[in-house]
C-alpha cells in the first residue's frame, strides 16, 4: 500500500470531547475529527462528511479506495477505525499521547501524520 502524507491542523481537529460530540465534520464551528480530515484529503467532500459521526455512516460508494481499511468485511467500521475513533474522542488522554497513538495507527495503514499548529 503506498504511503501517503496526513497533516492534521490542530486549530481544525475535533478531539478530546467525547463521543457524543465528535463527528467527522461538525459545521457548527467547521471541525472535523481525524477521519474526517483524513476522509476529506481522500477526496470525499465535507457536505458528504456533515454531522456524519462514522466512516460507515457515510455511503459505501463514497469511501474512496485509499480509504477502504476503514470499513470491515461487514460494512461497518473496521478495528483501526474504532481505535482512531476512541483515541480521538477520549476526554481524559494527554494530548501528546493522543497524537501519538493516532500517528501509530495511522502508519500502521500506510498513512504518515503530521500535525501542524494553524
Amino acid at each position: 500500500m503506498p504511503n501517503r502524507t496526513l497533516v492534521i491542523p490542530r486549530n481544525k481537529w475535533l478531539h478530546g470531547e467525547g463521543a457524543d460530540h465528535s463527528k467527522l465534520y461538525r459545521p457548527s464551528d467547521g471541525k472535523m475529527c481525524c477521519l474526517g480530515i483524513y476522509l476529506e484529503s481522500c477526496g470525499v467532500p465535507k457536505s458528504v462528511l456533515r454531522n456524519m459521526n462514522y466512516p460507515a455512516s457515510v455511503a459505501l460508494d463514497q469511501i474512496p479506495e485509499e480509504a477502504g481499511w476503514l470499513i470491515n468485511s461487514e460494512k461497518a467500521d473496521s478495528g483501526a477505525a474504532n481505535d482512531l475513533m476512541a483515541v480521538n474522542d477520549l476526554t481524559t488522554i494527554p494530548e501528546e499521547n493522543r497524537e501519538e497513538r493516532i500517528t501509530d495507527i495511522f502508519s500502521a495503514n500506510g498513512v504518515t501524520v503530521l500535525f501542524k499548529d494553524k
